[in-house]
């Protein structure tokens, strides 16, 4: 029992901490803000213009998004879509209401709401555009996988 005590101590101890990506959090701040739509913005615009996927870079939307946004310093990752489609729409698309979206939470987030619901959120979205979707999640939620596996062998237990 000793040994498995001691191997569960080790684990715990030598254990990597992984922290998990959130949805929209696009320079990777641990906060939802102007920063992320912008960068957002500045990936649709791209999207939008024609640039084929391949050629859109992190640096490319950083050069985008300043042009938004002078205070935009880094992009981290691009907007994805099973990262960052915040409504729950079939054709999964990030569009404008996944901005709708951003910009209602964080309308409530900045207004001190307590405890509001996806029905909050989309009702304040809903005052920015006519929203043909819900919400299937909300902006910071952690994306990704941050767990491990891990196999013990060799390990007897006393009876």
């Amino acid at each position: 029992m000793k040994k498995v005590l001691f191997v569960f101590l080790v684990l715990v101890l030598c254990g990597t901490v992984s922290f998990a990506e959130t949805a929209f959090d696009f320079d990777n701040s641990s906060s939802l803000d102007d920063k992320d739509l912008a960068i957002f913005i500045a990936w649709k615009q791209l999207v939008n213009a024609g640039v084929d996927s391949s050629q859109i870079t992190t640096a490319l939307v950083l050069q985008a998004a300043k042009l938004i946004l002078t205070s935009v310093s880094t992009v981290s990752r691009l907007p994805d879509l099973a990262r960052d489609n915040l409504s729950n729409e079939s054709t999964n698309a990030l569009d404008d209401q996944d901005i709708a979206y951003f910009i209602a939470y964080n309308q409530l987030v900045f207004a001190n709401a307590p405890n509001f619901t996806f029905t909050d959120v989309e009702t304040v979205a809903g005052n920015l555009l006519t929203l043909t979707t819900k919400l299937g999640k909300f902006p910071g939620t952690p994306i990704g996988d941050s767990t491990f596996s891990t196999t013990v062998t060799g390990i007897q237990v006393d009876q």
